[in-house]
Protein backbone atom coordinates (compact mmCIF):
# COMPACT_ATOMS: atom_id res chain seq x y z
CA UNK A 1 0.00 0.00 0.00
CA UNK A 2 1.27 3.31 -1.21
CA UNK A 3 1.86 6.03 1.49
CA UNK A 4 -0.88 8.17 -0.24
CA UNK A 5 -3.42 5.57 0.77
CA UNK A 6 -2.02 4.81 4.19
CA UNK A 7 -2.86 8.98 4.97
CA UNK A 8 -6.07 8.43 3.73
CA UNK A 9 -7.16 5.26 5.51
CA UNK A 10 -5.83 6.43 8.52
CA UNK A 11 -7.61 9.96 8.06
CA UNK A 12 -10.79 8.09 7.57
CA UNK A 13 -10.10 5.78 10.59
CA UNK A 14 -9.64 8.79 13.10
CA UNK A 15 -13.34 9.96 11.76
CA UNK A 16 -14.43 6.08 12.61
CA UNK A 17 -13.62 6.64 15.43
CA UNK A 18 -14.24 9.90 16.44
CA UNK A 19 -18.30 9.29 15.48
CA UNK A 20 -18.15 6.76 18.41
CA UNK A 21 -17.70 9.30 21.57
CA UNK A 22 -20.40 9.71 23.67
CA UNK A 23 -22.76 12.29 21.97
CA UNK A 24 -24.26 13.73 25.15
CA UNK A 25 -20.95 15.24 26.02
CA UNK A 26 -21.14 17.02 23.01
CA UNK A 27 -24.28 18.80 24.02
CA UNK A 28 -22.83 20.37 27.21
CA UNK A 29 -23.39 24.18 27.49
CA UNK A 30 -21.58 27.26 29.07
CA UNK A 31 -23.50 28.33 32.37
CA UNK A 32 -26.84 29.37 31.77
CA UNK A 33 -27.10 29.85 28.04
CA UNK A 34 -28.22 28.16 25.20
CA UNK A 35 -24.86 27.95 23.71
CA UNK A 36 -22.97 24.45 23.40
CA UNK A 37 -19.07 23.72 23.94
CA UNK A 38 -18.76 21.85 21.37
CA UNK A 39 -20.60 20.18 18.75
CA UNK A 40 -19.46 16.95 16.17
CA UNK A 41 -21.83 15.59 13.87
CA UNK A 42 -21.54 13.88 9.90
CA UNK A 43 -20.90 10.73 8.33
CA UNK A 44 -18.11 8.89 6.29
CA UNK A 45 -19.27 6.83 3.70
CA UNK A 46 -16.94 3.81 1.57
CA UNK A 47 -18.60 2.56 -1.53
CA UNK A 48 -16.89 0.41 -4.62
CA UNK A 49 -18.61 -1.02 -7.20
CA UNK A 50 -18.00 -3.75 -10.28
CA UNK A 51 -19.66 -3.18 -13.56
CA UNK A 52 -19.93 -5.94 -16.67
CA UNK A 53 -21.76 -5.59 -20.03
CA UNK A 54 -21.75 -7.77 -23.37
CA UNK A 55 -21.96 -4.34 -25.12
CA UNK A 56 -18.90 -3.30 -27.20
CA UNK A 57 -18.17 -0.15 -24.93
CA UNK A 58 -18.45 0.14 -20.82
CA UNK A 59 -20.57 2.90 -20.07
CA UNK A 60 -18.32 3.28 -16.94
CA UNK A 61 -15.65 1.69 -15.43
CA UNK A 62 -15.84 -2.12 -14.88
CA UNK A 63 -13.93 -1.56 -11.20
CA UNK A 64 -14.66 1.65 -9.29
CA UNK A 65 -14.61 3.39 -5.57
CA UNK A 66 -16.44 6.68 -3.91
CA UNK A 67 -15.35 8.09 -0.89
CA UNK A 68 -17.15 10.74 0.66
CA UNK A 69 -17.21 12.40 3.83
CA UNK A 70 -19.33 15.31 5.31
CA UNK A 71 -18.34 17.18 8.96
CA UNK A 72 -19.96 19.98 10.62
CA UNK A 73 -18.15 20.90 13.88
CA UNK A 74 -18.55 23.98 16.42
CA UNK A 75 -16.91 25.13 19.39
CA UNK A 76 -18.10 27.75 21.55
CA UNK A 77 -19.87 29.53 18.80
CA UNK A 78 -17.34 28.71 16.11
CA UNK A 79 -18.21 26.39 13.18
CA UNK A 80 -16.22 24.49 10.84
CA UNK A 81 -17.01 21.99 8.33
CA UNK A 82 -15.70 19.65 5.66
CA UNK A 83 -17.07 18.06 2.68
CA UNK A 84 -14.73 15.60 0.54
CA UNK A 85 -16.01 13.04 -2.57
CA UNK A 86 -13.37 11.08 -4.35
CA UNK A 87 -14.21 8.84 -7.33
CA UNK A 88 -11.92 6.62 -9.21
CA UNK A 89 -14.01 7.10 -12.08
CA UNK A 90 -12.49 11.21 -12.50
CA UNK A 91 -10.77 11.68 -16.10
CA UNK A 92 -8.92 13.86 -17.67
CA UNK A 93 -11.16 14.24 -20.29
CA UNK A 94 -13.70 15.98 -18.62
CA UNK A 95 -13.74 18.29 -15.84
CA UNK A 96 -13.41 16.83 -12.19
CA UNK A 97 -16.51 15.05 -10.01
CA UNK A 98 -14.34 15.16 -7.19
CA UNK A 99 -15.04 17.47 -4.13
CA UNK A 100 -12.83 19.03 -1.49
CA UNK A 101 -14.15 22.02 0.26
CA UNK A 102 -13.78 23.29 4.04
CA UNK A 103 -15.78 26.35 5.65
CA UNK A 104 -15.00 28.13 8.83
CA UNK A 105 -17.45 30.52 10.78
CA UNK A 106 -17.17 32.74 13.29
CA UNK A 107 -19.96 35.92 13.76
CA UNK A 108 -20.04 37.87 10.37
CA UNK A 109 -16.72 35.90 9.47
CA UNK A 110 -17.23 33.27 6.93
CA UNK A 111 -13.89 31.37 4.99
CA UNK A 112 -14.79 29.19 2.69
CA UNK A 113 -12.01 27.07 0.67
CA UNK A 114 -11.52 24.29 -2.12
CA UNK A 115 -14.62 23.85 -3.90
CA UNK A 116 -16.82 26.73 -3.78
CA UNK A 117 -19.79 27.99 -5.18
CA UNK A 118 -19.87 31.55 -5.14
CA UNK A 119 -23.10 33.39 -5.33
CA UNK A 120 -22.81 36.61 -7.17
CA UNK A 121 -25.20 37.54 -9.84
CA UNK A 122 -27.17 35.50 -12.06
CA UNK A 123 -25.42 36.91 -15.48
CA UNK A 124 -21.98 36.95 -13.71
CA UNK A 125 -21.08 34.71 -11.20
CA UNK A 126 -24.23 32.01 -9.98
CA UNK A 127 -23.70 28.51 -9.97
CA UNK A 128 -20.65 27.98 -10.89
CA UNK A 129 -18.28 25.58 -9.01
CA UNK A 130 -14.61 27.06 -8.24
CA UNK A 131 -11.65 25.21 -7.24
CA UNK A 132 -10.54 28.04 -4.96
CA UNK A 133 -11.53 30.09 -2.26
CA UNK A 134 -13.80 32.71 -0.62
CA UNK A 135 -14.37 34.90 1.91
CA UNK A 136 -17.20 37.26 3.08
CA UNK A 137 -17.54 39.34 5.92
CA UNK A 138 -21.30 40.18 6.58
CA UNK A 139 -21.19 42.40 9.96
CA UNK A 140 -24.92 44.26 10.69
CA UNK A 141 -26.04 45.57 7.12
CA UNK A 142 -22.40 45.61 5.16
CA UNK A 143 -21.38 42.81 3.04
CA UNK A 144 -17.91 42.62 1.59
CA UNK A 145 -17.40 39.09 -0.39
CA UNK A 146 -14.40 38.10 -2.35
CA UNK A 147 -13.85 34.97 -4.39
CA UNK A 148 -10.79 33.33 -6.49
CA UNK A 149 -10.30 29.69 -8.26
CA UNK A 150 -10.15 27.75 -11.25
CA UNK A 151 -13.33 27.26 -13.07
CA UNK A 152 -12.19 25.00 -15.88
CA UNK A 153 -9.09 22.96 -15.66
CA UNK A 154 -7.00 22.07 -18.62
CA UNK A 155 -8.60 18.46 -20.72
CA UNK A 156 -6.53 17.50 -23.86
CA UNK A 157 -6.79 13.94 -25.59
CA UNK A 158 -5.81 10.79 -23.32
CA UNK A 159 -3.93 7.94 -25.12
CA UNK A 160 -5.55 8.50 -28.11
CA UNK A 161 -8.89 9.35 -26.57
CA UNK A 162 -10.38 12.78 -27.22
CA UNK A 163 -12.18 14.50 -25.17
CA UNK A 164 -16.09 16.20 -25.48
CA UNK A 165 -14.86 19.69 -25.58
CA UNK A 166 -10.74 20.81 -25.57
CA UNK A 167 -10.43 23.65 -22.81
CA UNK A 168 -7.64 25.70 -21.21
CA UNK A 169 -7.53 26.23 -17.47
CA UNK A 170 -9.69 29.19 -16.94
CA UNK A 171 -9.85 31.89 -13.75
CA UNK A 172 -11.98 33.47 -12.31
CA UNK A 173 -11.98 36.61 -9.39
CA UNK A 174 -14.59 38.17 -8.15
CA UNK A 175 -15.63 40.72 -5.48
CA UNK A 176 -18.77 42.44 -3.89
CA UNK A 177 -19.69 45.18 -2.02
CA UNK A 178 -22.88 46.19 -0.37
CA UNK A 179 -25.49 47.22 2.36
CA UNK A 180 -28.61 45.57 3.38
CA UNK A 181 -30.42 42.38 3.48
CA UNK A 182 -30.08 39.98 0.55
CA UNK A 183 -33.79 38.79 0.89
CA UNK A 184 -35.32 42.28 1.99
CA UNK A 185 -34.29 45.66 0.76
CA UNK A 186 -30.49 45.89 -0.28
CA UNK A 187 -27.86 46.74 -2.87
CA UNK A 188 -25.23 45.61 -4.03
CA UNK A 189 -22.14 46.16 -6.49
CA UNK A 190 -20.40 42.77 -8.18
CA UNK A 191 -17.25 42.93 -10.61
CA UNK A 192 -16.04 39.41 -11.70
CA UNK A 193 -12.27 38.92 -14.13
CA UNK A 194 -11.85 36.12 -15.89
CA UNK A 195 -9.10 34.57 -18.17
CA UNK A 196 -8.13 31.22 -19.95
CA UNK A 197 -4.66 30.32 -19.12
CA UNK A 198 -2.50 29.63 -22.13
CA UNK A 199 0.58 28.56 -20.19
CA UNK A 200 -1.50 25.10 -19.06
CA UNK A 201 -1.51 24.17 -22.53
CA UNK A 202 1.58 21.67 -23.03
CA UNK A 203 4.36 21.62 -25.05
CA UNK A 204 3.47 19.99 -28.38
CA UNK A 205 6.76 20.82 -29.95
CA UNK A 206 7.70 17.62 -32.81
CA UNK A 207 4.47 15.48 -31.74
CA UNK A 208 1.80 14.63 -34.51
CA UNK A 209 -1.12 15.41 -32.02
CA UNK A 210 -3.66 17.58 -33.09
CA UNK A 211 -4.75 18.52 -29.93
CA UNK A 212 -5.48 22.39 -30.77
CA UNK A 213 -7.45 21.38 -33.73
CA UNK A 214 -10.99 22.25 -31.55
CA UNK A 215 -9.34 24.16 -29.11
CA UNK A 216 -10.82 27.69 -29.32
CA UNK A 217 -8.77 30.90 -28.78
CA UNK A 218 -7.75 31.84 -25.18
CA UNK A 219 -10.14 34.38 -23.90
CA UNK A 220 -10.50 37.00 -21.49
CA UNK A 221 -13.56 38.63 -19.74
CA UNK A 222 -14.77 41.63 -17.06
CA UNK A 223 -18.13 41.99 -15.86
CA UNK A 224 -19.92 44.76 -13.16
CA UNK A 225 -23.16 43.80 -12.26
CA UNK A 226 -25.76 46.29 -10.09
CA UNK A 227 -28.16 44.63 -7.71
CA UNK A 228 -30.97 46.40 -5.99
CA UNK A 229 -34.13 45.20 -4.08
CA UNK A 230 -36.65 47.44 -2.26
CA UNK A 231 -38.71 45.45 0.48
CA UNK A 232 -42.11 47.65 1.81
CA UNK A 233 -44.71 46.47 4.58
CA UNK A 234 -42.80 44.01 5.97
CA UNK A 235 -41.70 42.22 2.28
CA UNK A 236 -45.61 42.30 1.33
CA UNK A 237 -44.15 44.37 -1.81
CA UNK A 238 -41.15 43.73 -3.53
CA UNK A 239 -39.50 45.51 -6.23
CA UNK A 240 -35.83 44.76 -7.62
CA UNK A 241 -33.29 44.15 -10.36
CA UNK A 242 -30.29 43.31 -11.40
CA UNK A 243 -28.01 43.42 -14.45
CA UNK A 244 -24.67 42.52 -15.79
CA UNK A 245 -22.40 44.85 -18.40
CA UNK A 246 -19.59 41.97 -20.06
CA UNK A 247 -16.40 42.61 -22.01
CA UNK A 248 -16.15 39.86 -23.47
CA UNK A 249 -12.74 39.30 -25.41
CA UNK A 250 -13.19 35.75 -27.49
CA UNK A 251 -8.73 36.13 -28.80
CA UNK A 252 -6.38 37.00 -26.25
CA UNK A 253 -4.17 37.07 -28.99
CA UNK A 254 -5.84 39.58 -31.02
CA UNK A 255 -5.09 43.30 -31.99
CA UNK A 256 -5.42 45.81 -29.30
CA UNK A 257 -7.40 48.41 -29.66
CA UNK A 258 -6.67 52.44 -28.41
CA UNK A 259 -8.89 53.96 -26.52
CA UNK A 260 -10.40 55.90 -29.00
CA UNK A 261 -10.44 52.94 -31.31
CA UNK A 262 -12.74 51.47 -28.66
CA UNK A 263 -14.86 54.52 -28.08
CA UNK A 264 -14.00 54.04 -24.25
CA UNK A 265 -12.04 56.44 -21.56
CA UNK A 266 -8.25 55.97 -21.37
CA UNK A 267 -8.25 54.89 -18.01
CA UNK A 268 -9.69 52.13 -18.38
CA UNK A 269 -7.42 50.14 -20.60
CA UNK A 270 -5.45 50.35 -17.82
CA UNK A 271 -7.97 47.92 -15.95
CA UNK A 272 -9.17 45.50 -19.27
CA UNK A 273 -6.47 46.13 -23.00
CA UNK A 274 -9.74 46.25 -25.12
CA UNK A 275 -9.28 44.08 -28.62
CA UNK A 276 -10.46 43.54 -32.26
CA UNK A 277 -12.31 40.49 -31.30
CA UNK A 278 -13.75 42.33 -27.87
CA UNK A 279 -17.76 42.63 -28.05
CA UNK A 280 -19.74 44.59 -25.46
CA UNK A 281 -23.14 43.73 -23.73
CA UNK A 282 -25.10 43.24 -21.44
CA UNK A 283 -28.10 41.01 -19.81
CA UNK A 284 -30.27 42.05 -16.78
CA UNK A 285 -33.80 41.33 -15.15
CA UNK A 286 -36.16 43.36 -13.41
CA UNK A 287 -39.25 41.85 -10.60
CA UNK A 288 -41.63 42.78 -8.00
CA UNK A 289 -43.51 40.86 -5.95
CA UNK A 290 -46.72 40.75 -4.44
CA UNK A 291 -47.16 38.67 -1.29
CA UNK A 292 -50.29 38.55 1.34
CA UNK A 293 -52.51 35.83 2.50
CA UNK A 294 -53.78 34.10 0.72
CA UNK A 295 -52.16 35.64 -2.63
CA UNK A 296 -48.85 35.71 -4.23
CA UNK A 297 -47.75 37.54 -7.73
CA UNK A 298 -44.53 37.70 -8.81
CA UNK A 299 -43.65 39.23 -12.46
CA UNK A 300 -40.31 39.20 -13.98
CA UNK A 301 -38.95 40.94 -16.98
CA UNK A 302 -35.15 39.80 -18.20
CA UNK A 303 -33.51 40.76 -21.26
CA UNK A 304 -30.38 39.49 -22.52
CA UNK A 305 -28.33 40.74 -25.64
CA UNK A 306 -27.17 38.74 -28.69
CA UNK A 307 -23.77 37.70 -27.91
CA UNK A 308 -23.55 38.20 -24.08
CA UNK A 309 -20.93 36.02 -22.51
CA UNK A 310 -19.75 35.68 -18.75
CA UNK A 311 -17.41 32.99 -17.54
CA UNK A 312 -18.92 32.73 -14.23
CA UNK A 313 -21.95 31.19 -16.36
CA UNK A 314 -21.16 27.52 -18.35
CA UNK A 315 -24.51 27.84 -20.29
CA UNK A 316 -26.65 31.01 -20.65
CA UNK A 317 -29.09 31.63 -23.61
CA UNK A 318 -28.37 34.82 -25.47
CA UNK A 319 -30.40 37.14 -27.75
CA UNK A 320 -33.53 36.76 -25.51
CA UNK A 321 -36.40 39.09 -24.11
CA UNK A 322 -38.74 37.43 -22.12
CA UNK A 323 -41.84 38.84 -19.35
CA UNK A 324 -43.26 35.97 -16.94
CA UNK A 325 -46.15 36.20 -14.66
CA UNK A 326 -47.12 33.79 -11.77
CA UNK A 327 -49.87 33.97 -9.79
CA UNK A 328 -50.45 31.80 -7.04
CA UNK A 329 -53.94 31.30 -4.47
CA UNK A 330 -53.70 29.27 -1.53
CA UNK A 331 -56.97 28.25 0.40
CA UNK A 332 -58.94 26.59 3.22
CA UNK A 333 -55.43 25.95 5.19
CA UNK A 334 -53.36 25.13 1.90
CA UNK A 335 -55.88 22.52 0.88
CA UNK A 336 -56.63 24.00 -2.09
CA UNK A 337 -53.43 25.64 -3.78
CA UNK A 338 -54.06 27.06 -7.79
CA UNK A 339 -50.81 28.54 -9.62
CA UNK A 340 -50.61 29.71 -12.68
CA UNK A 341 -47.77 30.90 -15.21
CA UNK A 342 -47.93 33.04 -18.38
CA UNK A 343 -45.24 33.91 -20.41
CA UNK A 344 -43.92 35.62 -23.53
CA UNK A 345 -40.87 35.76 -25.30
CA UNK A 346 -39.28 36.44 -28.59
CA UNK A 347 -35.46 36.65 -30.11
CA UNK A 348 -33.55 38.65 -32.94
CA UNK A 349 -33.73 41.39 -30.51
CA UNK A 350 -31.31 44.00 -33.10
CA UNK A 351 -33.08 42.39 -36.18
CA UNK A 352 -29.96 41.62 -37.90
CA UNK A 353 -31.44 37.96 -38.55
CA UNK A 354 -33.28 36.06 -41.32
CA UNK A 355 -36.08 34.81 -39.14
CA UNK A 356 -37.82 35.83 -35.57
CA UNK A 357 -38.90 33.51 -32.86
CA UNK A 358 -41.64 34.27 -30.91
CA UNK A 359 -42.88 31.98 -27.75
CA UNK A 360 -46.15 32.10 -25.20
CA UNK A 361 -46.36 29.91 -22.39
CA UNK A 362 -49.64 29.28 -20.36
CA UNK A 363 -49.77 26.80 -17.53
CA UNK A 364 -52.22 25.83 -14.99
CA UNK A 365 -51.59 23.61 -11.71
CA UNK A 366 -54.06 22.47 -9.19
CA UNK A 367 -53.59 21.05 -5.95
CA UNK A 368 -56.67 19.98 -3.56
CA UNK A 369 -56.19 17.93 -0.45
CA UNK A 370 -60.12 16.78 -0.46
CA UNK A 371 -59.78 14.59 2.98
CA UNK A 372 -56.74 13.33 4.55
CA UNK A 373 -56.86 10.43 2.73
CA UNK A 374 -57.74 11.38 -1.09
CA UNK A 375 -55.75 14.09 -3.01
CA UNK A 376 -56.40 15.17 -6.07
CA UNK A 377 -53.48 17.12 -8.62
CA UNK A 378 -54.08 18.09 -12.11
CA UNK A 379 -52.04 20.44 -14.41
CA UNK A 380 -52.86 21.93 -18.19
CA UNK A 381 -49.86 23.67 -20.21
CA UNK A 382 -49.77 25.29 -23.78
CA UNK A 383 -46.94 26.13 -25.21
CA UNK A 384 -47.08 27.88 -28.68
CA UNK A 385 -44.14 29.12 -31.05
CA UNK A 386 -44.03 30.92 -34.91
CA UNK A 387 -40.76 31.13 -36.42
CA UNK A 388 -41.46 34.48 -39.31
CA UNK A 389 -38.98 35.27 -42.08
CA UNK A 390 -39.24 38.00 -44.67
CA UNK A 391 -38.88 35.32 -47.66
CA UNK A 392 -41.92 33.36 -45.70
CA UNK A 393 -44.93 32.95 -43.40
CA UNK A 394 -42.44 30.80 -41.11
CA UNK A 395 -43.27 27.71 -39.35
CA UNK A 396 -45.69 27.62 -36.13
CA UNK A 397 -46.01 24.77 -33.24
CA UNK A 398 -48.36 24.06 -30.62
CA UNK A 399 -48.38 21.62 -27.96
CA UNK A 400 -50.18 20.90 -25.15
CA UNK A 401 -50.15 18.65 -22.11
CA UNK A 402 -53.11 17.42 -20.04
CA UNK A 403 -52.22 16.15 -16.56
CA UNK A 404 -54.45 14.32 -13.86
CA UNK A 405 -53.05 12.78 -10.54
CA UNK A 406 -55.23 11.59 -8.26
CA UNK A 407 -53.71 9.57 -5.03
CA UNK A 408 -55.85 7.59 -1.92
CA UNK A 409 -54.36 6.40 1.21
CA UNK A 410 -55.74 4.08 3.58
CA UNK A 411 -54.98 3.51 7.45
CA UNK A 412 -56.30 0.15 9.24
CA UNK A 413 -54.37 0.21 12.55
CA UNK A 414 -50.48 -0.71 11.67
CA UNK A 415 -51.74 -1.50 8.42
CA UNK A 416 -51.35 0.67 5.32
CA UNK A 417 -52.48 0.80 2.10
CA UNK A 418 -51.34 3.98 -1.25
CA UNK A 419 -52.93 3.87 -4.34
CA UNK A 420 -51.90 6.41 -7.41
CA UNK A 421 -52.87 6.92 -10.81
CA UNK A 422 -51.52 8.94 -13.29
CA UNK A 423 -52.36 9.93 -16.84
CA UNK A 424 -50.90 12.78 -18.98
CA UNK A 425 -52.09 13.28 -22.52
CA UNK A 426 -49.17 15.40 -24.94
CA UNK A 427 -51.11 17.03 -28.31
CA UNK A 428 -48.60 18.91 -30.85
CA UNK A 429 -49.08 20.30 -34.26
CA UNK A 430 -46.61 21.49 -36.63
CA UNK A 431 -46.85 23.53 -39.55
CA UNK A 432 -44.48 23.95 -42.11
CA UNK A 433 -44.15 26.22 -45.35
CA UNK A 434 -44.15 24.27 -48.19
CA UNK A 435 -44.41 24.15 -52.04
CA UNK A 436 -48.30 23.42 -52.42
CA UNK A 437 -49.32 26.06 -48.90
CA UNK A 438 -48.51 24.62 -45.45
CA UNK A 439 -47.53 21.44 -44.52
CA UNK A 440 -48.99 20.48 -41.35
CA UNK A 441 -48.18 17.19 -39.07
CA UNK A 442 -49.90 16.09 -36.04
CA UNK A 443 -48.97 13.64 -33.34
CA UNK A 444 -50.11 12.77 -29.65
CA UNK A 445 -48.92 10.76 -26.82
CA UNK A 446 -51.29 8.92 -23.95
CA UNK A 447 -49.69 7.49 -21.21
CA UNK A 448 -50.87 6.55 -17.86
CA UNK A 449 -49.08 4.97 -14.63
CA UNK A 450 -50.91 2.95 -11.62
CA UNK A 451 -48.58 2.11 -8.40
CA UNK A 452 -49.75 0.37 -5.37
CA UNK A 453 -47.99 -0.62 -2.06
CA UNK A 454 -49.13 -1.94 1.41
CA UNK A 455 -47.10 -2.27 4.31
CA UNK A 456 -47.97 -4.55 7.40
CA UNK A 457 -47.19 -4.49 10.76
CA UNK A 458 -44.53 -7.25 10.54
CA UNK A 459 -42.85 -4.53 8.54
CA UNK A 460 -43.10 -6.50 5.60
CA UNK A 461 -43.95 -4.55 2.08
CA UNK A 462 -45.15 -4.62 -1.30
CA UNK A 463 -44.83 -2.54 -3.94
CA UNK A 464 -46.44 -2.93 -7.65
CA UNK A 465 -46.90 -0.65 -10.46
CA UNK A 466 -48.39 -0.70 -14.33
CA UNK A 467 -47.75 1.68 -16.54
CA UNK A 468 -48.53 2.48 -20.35
CA UNK A 469 -47.67 4.86 -23.28
CA UNK A 470 -48.85 5.14 -27.04
CA UNK A 471 -47.57 7.76 -29.14
CA UNK A 472 -48.82 8.14 -33.37
CA UNK A 473 -47.74 10.94 -35.41
CA UNK A 474 -49.42 9.77 -38.59
CA UNK A 475 -46.31 8.18 -40.33
CA UNK A 476 -45.08 6.39 -36.96
CA UNK A 477 -46.13 5.00 -33.97
CA UNK A 478 -45.12 3.18 -30.70
CA UNK A 479 -46.41 1.71 -27.53
CA UNK A 480 -44.76 0.39 -24.70
CA UNK A 481 -46.12 -1.53 -21.79
CA UNK A 482 -44.24 -2.10 -18.63
CA UNK A 483 -44.53 -3.63 -14.73
CA UNK A 484 -43.05 -3.45 -11.46
CA UNK A 485 -43.10 -5.33 -8.54
CA UNK A 486 -41.18 -5.71 -5.32
CA UNK A 487 -41.00 -6.98 -1.85
CA UNK A 488 -39.24 -5.55 1.56
CA UNK A 489 -38.98 -7.45 5.03
CA UNK A 490 -36.84 -6.17 7.87
CA UNK A 491 -35.06 -8.92 9.78
CA UNK A 492 -33.26 -9.32 13.63
CA UNK A 493 -35.86 -6.88 14.69
CA UNK A 494 -35.35 -4.42 11.89
CA UNK A 495 -31.48 -4.38 11.60
CA UNK A 496 -31.12 -6.20 8.24
CA UNK A 497 -33.65 -4.83 5.88
CA UNK A 498 -33.97 -6.63 2.42
CA UNK A 499 -35.64 -5.50 -1.01
CA UNK A 500 -35.98 -7.08 -4.51
CA UNK A 501 -37.52 -5.84 -6.63
CA UNK A 502 -38.21 -6.75 -10.72
CA UNK A 503 -39.75 -5.41 -13.89
CA UNK A 504 -40.54 -6.36 -17.33
CA UNK A 505 -41.03 -3.17 -20.41
CA UNK A 506 -42.53 -4.32 -23.66
CA UNK A 507 -41.15 -1.39 -26.77
CA UNK A 508 -42.86 -1.54 -30.56
CA UNK A 509 -42.08 1.03 -32.77
CA UNK A 510 -43.57 1.20 -36.42
CA UNK A 511 -42.91 3.40 -39.36
CA UNK A 512 -43.27 3.81 -42.81
CA UNK A 513 -40.06 3.19 -45.04
CA UNK A 514 -39.38 3.56 -48.32
CA UNK A 515 -41.77 0.58 -49.79
CA UNK A 516 -43.11 -0.83 -46.49
CA UNK A 517 -43.94 -0.79 -43.22
CA UNK A 518 -41.11 -1.29 -40.51
CA UNK A 519 -41.11 -2.60 -36.96
CA UNK A 520 -39.08 -2.64 -34.31
CA UNK A 521 -39.46 -4.39 -30.70
CA UNK A 522 -37.57 -5.02 -27.92
CA UNK A 523 -38.28 -6.65 -24.42
CA UNK A 524 -36.54 -5.58 -21.47
CA UNK A 525 -35.93 -7.30 -17.64
CA UNK A 526 -34.32 -5.97 -14.79
CA UNK A 527 -33.81 -6.77 -11.19
CA UNK A 528 -32.58 -5.47 -8.52
CA UNK A 529 -31.87 -6.24 -4.85
CA UNK A 530 -31.03 -4.28 -2.06
CA UNK A 531 -29.73 -5.19 1.63
CA UNK A 532 -28.98 -3.13 4.43
CA UNK A 533 -27.72 -4.12 7.46
CA UNK A 534 -27.11 -1.80 10.47
CA UNK A 535 -23.93 -2.93 13.09
CA UNK A 536 -23.89 -0.53 15.18
CA UNK A 537 -25.29 2.83 16.27
CA UNK A 538 -24.61 5.22 13.51
CA UNK A 539 -23.05 1.98 11.38
CA UNK A 540 -24.38 0.21 8.47
CA UNK A 541 -23.44 -1.77 5.82
CA UNK A 542 -25.34 -1.73 2.41
CA UNK A 543 -24.79 -4.19 -0.97
CA UNK A 544 -26.94 -3.22 -3.82
CA UNK A 545 -27.17 -5.87 -7.03
CA UNK A 546 -28.72 -4.71 -10.41
CA UNK A 547 -29.12 -6.56 -13.64
CA UNK A 548 -30.83 -5.67 -17.52
CA UNK A 549 -31.42 -7.55 -20.00
CA UNK A 550 -32.47 -6.00 -23.54
CA UNK A 551 -33.48 -8.23 -26.11
CA UNK A 552 -34.14 -7.31 -29.55
CA UNK A 553 -37.67 -9.84 -30.77
CA UNK A 554 -38.18 -7.99 -33.96
CA UNK A 555 -36.31 -5.67 -36.30
CA UNK A 556 -32.77 -4.23 -36.47
CA UNK A 557 -30.80 -3.73 -33.36
CA UNK A 558 -28.45 -5.48 -30.90
CA UNK A 559 -29.30 -6.87 -27.83
CA UNK A 560 -26.87 -6.39 -24.26
CA UNK A 561 -27.11 -7.61 -20.82
CA UNK A 562 -25.55 -5.87 -17.69
CA UNK A 563 -24.88 -6.53 -14.12
CA UNK A 564 -23.64 -3.97 -11.60
CA UNK A 565 -22.89 -4.19 -8.11
CA UNK A 566 -22.74 -1.82 -5.11
CA UNK A 567 -20.69 -2.43 -1.32
CA UNK A 568 -20.87 1.08 0.65
CA UNK A 569 -20.12 1.30 4.45
CA UNK A 570 -21.54 4.27 6.05
CA UNK A 571 -20.50 5.58 9.69
CA UNK A 572 -22.77 8.50 11.05
CA UNK A 573 -21.38 10.64 14.04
Amino acid sequence: MSVKAKKIWAFLLVFTVIGTIDRVESRQTIGDTDIEVYTLNGSVNLQGHAYSTSQAFNRRDPLGALTSINLDYSFMGFTSGLDIRYSTEDSQLRQSMNRFSFYGSWRWLTLNAGDVNPNYSVYSLQGTQLRGGEIIVNPGSFLFKATAGRVNRFTSAQNGIRPRDFSYERWVYAVTLGVGNQSRSHFHLSATYGRDDTSSFPDTTGLNVPVTSTLSPAAENVTISPDFQISLFDEVFKLGAQSTLSAFTRDVESSQLTADEAGIPSFLTSLYTPRNSTRLSFAGRAHTELSFNPFQLRVEFRRIQPGFKSMGVRQIRDDLQEITVRPRFRLLNNRITLEGTYSMSEDNLLGNRISTQENENIGVNTMFQLSDNISLNGGYNRFSSVTTSETNNGSRQLSQIFQLFPSLSIYSGSVSHHLSFGAVVQLMESSFPGFNGADTRKSEVISGTLNYSLTLPTGLSFNSSLNISDGDAGTSSFTTYGATAGVGYPFLNGRIQVNINGGASFNQTESMGASDLVVNENLQVNGNLTASYNIASGSSLRLNLRTLNNSITQGAGQGFTEMEGRLEFQQRF
